[in-house]
């Protein structure tokens, strides 16, 4: 057992970080609040509606950047640097909406913004994975989701119910309390002993370890150098991700889990979520309260989710997750056949969406949402974190893109119901693959994890990956 202290003190520092994505949860859905504000008599700023989709999802064109130079700045000046280079973009882009309330300056500051979600999701799992002891890994990494939801409700709060000036004031001097409050905690001790910084490491240790003795800490670190040395080499380039069976199986399991999880019709519910339930003709909510409920039942999901991870493991997770979302996308599906394409009268039945939606978060939120970015951050070998990190933000950026671009395109050519059905399948297949060939991480070190790949996956062996069962 780890005593109490040790957990404390990580959780300071995993808290700390983590805040980060707050901020930028906050920055992600800043513009959703306000359009209602941007047409109308008494608009602070008279938008077209082109402009609106534009500030909306240009937000990507800066998450597309930030991945490569971030993976960079992390694997060679550290994981605290790399994530504290989000700060500048976002303090820079609140500065901007204060004083420029124009279309183009607020084309600037969402591309800013996106440039430091980008940062921030390519960096803090990295960090939190690392920082965590074993007992408590799924735990401190699940935070990311949690509080990447708390901004998004957060803004959902401050955005609906404040006014525009005091509203972005909030963001900014939050945006600078949190990044010092980070710069307070250590260096990941991972990182230093990829330079061999063995004193460094074990002093990073001490407050994320306090109570520990000195020789438990020592041995550790000496767990991390194993880790490292059953690693190839600390020099690692791009081909380093596909240079092995065991390599390539990873990229291949952390890249899928991604895209099920994004294209499990989670990006298009919480965009569209307001039109979903006009379409449903289910109006005894407003959508502001509708956000805030959604919001709400996402954080309170995952903080479950994060307290039962490190007990019952990754995989139970991810399979009732993947069951719960496939049929409430099914269930969806089948109401907005019945309303479009058949005589059947569905009026008694206004209220299913709003329920199959909810239970759709519930569902995605106990799983698909934390633990895909638990085992991202478990899976990867040190020296290719960083890399790793690049490719998943980048594709969750494509994906997202797509995601949303494409609902409307397939609802205007093949109904509403096209998307939903879509959703199903991509989370059925989810579900058989994450049975067939993710393993279960919990209560393993990363060494113990990279032996496992290793021994399952020889050196020289194509990329066939043996079913578990």
């Amino acid at each position: 057992m780890i005593s109490s202290s040790l957990i404390r003190n990580q959780y300071v520092a995993a808290f700390s970080a983590a805040l980060t994505m707050t901020i930028c949860g906050s920055c992600f859905v800043w513009s959703t609040p306000l359009i209602p504000r941007l047409s109308g008599a008494h608009a602070i700023l008279q938008m077209t509606p082109t402009e609106i989709s534009w500030m909306v999802s240009i937000v990507e064109l800066g998450s597309l950047v930030s991945p490569f130079p971030t993976g960079r700045i992390a694997d060679r000046w550290g994981r605290k640097l790399a994530l504290i280079t989000a700060a500048p973009p976002v303090i820079i882009s609140w500065c901007l909406i204060l004083a420029l309330k124009t279309a183009y300056a607020f084309y600037i500051a969402r591309v800013l913004q996106g440039y430091a979600v980008s940062v921030v999701f390519t960096v803090c799992p990295m960090y939190l994975s690392e920082i965590a002891s074993v007992e408590a890994r799924g735990r401190i990494t699940a935070l990311v989701q949690v509080m990447w939801y708390l901004g998004i409700l957060l803004q959902f709060c401050t955005g609906s119910y404040l006014s525009y000036e005091v509203n972005v004031y909030t963001n900014l001097a939050l945006t600078v309390l949190v990044f010092l409050f980070f710069l307070t905690q250590p260096e990941s001790p991972h990182y230093l002993m990829l330079y061999n910084l063995q004193e460094k490491a074990v002093k990073a240790l001490q407050p994320l370890r306090c109570g520990a003795s000195e020789e438990s800490i020592r041995k550790e670190v000496t767990q991390i150098r194993e880790a490292l040395d059953a690693e190839k080499n600390n020099n690692a380039s791009w081909m380093d991700l596909i240079a092995t069976a065991a390599d390539r199986k990873i990229l291949l399991i952390t890249q899928v889990l991604t895209a099920v999880r994004l294209m499990s019709g989670t990006i298009t519910i919480s965009a569209y979520l307001g039109e979903l339930l006009i379409l449903a003709d289910w109006s005894t909510i407003d959508p502001k309260t509708c956000m805030v409920f959604f919001s709400t039942v996402t954080i309170v999901t995952i903080i479950i989710a994060t307290c039962v991870v490190d007990k019952i493991g990754r995989i139970p997770l991810l399979i009732i997750s993947g069951v719960g979302t496939c049929l409430s996308n099914a269930a969806i599906a089948i109401f907005f056949w019945l309303q479009n394409n058949s005589d059947m009268d569905v009026t008694n039945l206004k209220w299913l969406p709003a329920v199959v939606l909810t239970l759709f978060t519930f569902f995605f939120s106990l799983g698909l949402g934390p633990v895909t970015q638990t085992i991202q951050a478990e899976l990867f070998p040190s020296h290719l974190r960083g890399y790793g990190s690049i490719v998943s933000v980048f594709n969750m950026t494509i994906l997202s893109f797509l995601g949303l671009r494409s609902y409307q395109i397939i609802n205007d050519l093949f109904g509403v119901c096209t998307n939903f059905i879509i959703f199903s399948l991509v989370c059925g297949l989810g579900l058989i693959f994450t049975i067939l060939y993710v393993p279960e991480t919990k209560g393993k070190t990363f060494y113990e994890i990279r032996t496992y790949f290793l021994k399952h996956n020889k050196e020289g062996n194509d990329l066939e990956i043996e079913p578990k069962c």
